[in-house]
């Protein structure tokens, strides 16, 4: 309101009075400070402060006093005056709305608008990865069980991230498995190095690793093939026992000879040795097998191939009664030493010597026969049988001459006579004179010293003198 007064000089005074209004038709500017923000959330949080004045409006204006307010919306709800700037944003996208309001004209306003995105970029944490493992596999085997434990998680937005794992195992065996989930904790390893790689996954897509590893140690193997054997060559071939194979696989047994396997691949093969194995009198053979590791492993032994002695006693052989034998056609190949044994009650002049004498004795000599045994005694160690031979020796038994009468002869007349008799009834002949039948009687004999013998095999003798009559006649 403004008011006019005149006065004049003799203090007469006048006043007028009129009125201006002032109208503020300029309405308020502000400007965003862009259209689209993406930021990830802060270092172990699940939301995004904005730093001070990062989301100041660019421009606020007003030729008036206004007041600026913010509203929030979308995946954060918030609102307030002022700066948007030091609000907290959740995951996701929120929209901030500015407005200024001028203060005398509540309805000059102006508002901009712009999204706040938020992502959670962060990796999960782990805290704890699973220490390694040392374990020796089980006898008879490669490999192992082992139960796994999980790595200590946490994540920023997820509360419970996702945990799997991938197997990469050890170069003896090769490859890889997985993934496996959480719950498949039980998991069989081969002998080596081999690798865990535990893979953590938020709700987001962010992951983080860590490796774990599993060494499992091999059992001892042992190799054994049963020593060294001896066989006789007339077995032919030989079937091993006793061989032992602990923590190795693909067995197979081979010669360094030219014999022959069956079974080859079993603790108990077969081995048919060849004449070149014989001749040898040996085979170096191996056993072979494969540990764990893949290497080979090996052992070795000698299969000793003993000759077979051979005993020949000789021809069956006949002597006379009184006589010994002399045992020349005897021979034997392939031993250490011989004996000599008898059925009856003879003797050897040395029952150890090849060729020895042999003396009936009087149960020989009764009986008519005795049966001489050769044994050839094999090499000690040898794996082959003393080897025997028989002989028989018949004993005949020794025939006599019983000389009877004597007549004497006269002188210048051959008339003397005598009567023999033998002892089995063969015919007896008088040396120079003839032969005759048992008994047998000799006439005209002339005066001399007369030998008679048997026919036979074992022929006896007597012999005697023919004197001239008055002489004494005396028999041997």
């Amino acid at each position: 309101t403004i008011t006019y007064r005149a006065e004049d000089a003799a203090g007469n005074a006048a006043t007028c009075t009129f009125y201006i209004e002032v109208i503020d038709t300029e309405g308020p500017v502000i400007v965003c400070p862009g259209n689209e923000f993406t930021f990830a959330t802060d270092y172990n949080e699940c939301t995004w402060t904005a730093p001070h004045g990062m989301l100041s409006p660019l421009m606020a204006n007003s030729n008036c006093p206004a007041t600026i307010s913010y509203d929030i919306s979308g995946a954060t709800t918030a609102s307030g005056f002022g700066d948007a700037s030091g609000q907290p944003f959740n995951l996701g996208t929120s929209q901030v709305v500015y407005t200024i309001t001028d203060d005398a004209d509540p309805t000059q306003i102006w508002s901009c608008s712009f999204n706040v995105t938020v992502l959670d970029q962060q990796p999960p944490m782990i805290a704890t990865c699973p220490y390694s493992v040392e374990q020796t596999a089980p006898a008879g085997t490669c490999s192992a069980t082992i139960t796994l434990t999980l790595p200590d998680v946490s994540d920023n937005c997820t509360a419970s991230p996702t945990i799997t794992y991938m197997i990469y195992y050890s170069h003896y065996f090769g490859g890889q498995a997985g993934p496996f989930a959480s719950t498949e904790l039980e998991q069989v390893f081969p002998v080596g190095w081999n690798r865990v790689e535990w893979i953590v996954a938020d709700d987001y897509g962010n992951t983080a690793f860590c490796s774990q590893s599993v060494q499992i140690e091999a059992p001892e193997p042992e190799l054994y093939a049963g020593g060294n054997q001896s066989v006789c060559e007339t077995a032919g071939s030989y079937t091993f026992s006793g061989a032992i194979a602990e923590n190795v696989f693909n067995i197979q047994w081979v010669s360094l000879g030219s014999g022959s396997f069956t079974g080859e691949g079993t603790l108990t093969p077969t081995y048919t040795f060849s004449a070149e194995d014989i001749l040898a009198g040996f085979a170096v053979i191996d056993m072979m097998a494969t540990n764990c590791y893949g290497y080979e492993e090996y052992d070795m032994m000698f299969l000793y191939i003993s000759k077979q002695p051979i005993a020949n006693a000789g021809q069956d052989a006949t002597i006379c009664e009184g006589e010994d034998f002399v045992l020349t056609g005897a021979a034997a190949n392939h031993y250490e030493s011989v004996i000599w044994t008898s059925s009856g009650d003879g003797t050897f002049n040395n029952e150890y010597a090849l060729n020895p004498t042999y003396s009936p004795g009087s149960a020989d000599i009764a009986s008519g026969v005795a049966t001489l045994t050769l044994t050839a005694i094999p090499a000690s160690g040898s794996a082959c049988d003393p080897a025997i031979s028989t002989m028989t020796l018949t004993i005949n038994p020794a025939i006599s001459i019983a000389v009877g009468t004597i007549t004497p002869t006269q002188c210048n007349v051959s008339v003397g006579q005598v009567f023999l008799t033998s002892s089995d009834g063969s015919d007896i002949t008088l040396m120079g004179v003839g032969t005759q039948s048992s008994p047998a009687t000799f006439s005209g004999l002339s005066a001399g010293y007369y030998t008679a013998v048997t026919t036979g095999a074992c022929p006896g003798e007597a012999s005697f003198n023919i004197i001239n009559t008055n002489s004494t006649l005396a028999a041997t």
